[in-house]
């Protein structure tokens, strides 16, 4: 009896480590991936084909609100603009969809999504650029 107690524990715990959703980032989780996804986001890093672009001149705010809306703010050397739109997952939750309310349309993927830490990887369809977003709260 306690080996057949054993085997399911040591079967169970290999099988929430064994195969992951995202990337990076914990297998499991108490918290829903929206409840992860919602609140006030600082993006820390941009990096386009590698390449670091955020600096001390640049800088992006996200709110993810729980009502599927979101607001971005770029602040460029003291100029502050804003875009407000909508989010989604896709139906397995590992793309991060906003729409802007001017219409454009941004799909990233997944790549960890944490309590406190969100990373997103964007591919250009036109040029084959590939963006990665980190955000943290």
């Amino acid at each position: 009896m306690v080996r057949l107690s054993l085997f399911i524990f040591l079967f169970s715990i290999l099988s929430l480590t064994s195969c992951s959703k995202y990337e990076e980032g914990s297998n499991f989780s108490f918290l829903s991936a929206k409840a992860r996804a919602v609140g006030d986001w600082d993006v820390t890093s941009i990096k386009l084909n590698g390449q670091e672009l955020t600096n001390a001149f640049y800088s992006v705010e996200a709110s993810i609100k729980d009502d599927n809306s979101y607001v971005l703010t770029f602040s460029t050397l003291g100029f502050k603009t804003k875009e407000n739109g909508s989010w989604a997952f896709n139906d397995d939750k590992t793309r991060f969809i906003m729409t802007s309310d001017a219409g454009n349309v941004s799909d990233r993927r997944i790549i960890m999504l944490k309590n406190k830490m969100m990373k997103l990887e964007e591919i250009n369809a036109g040029t084959g650029d590939i963006t990665l977003w980190q955000l943290e709260q």
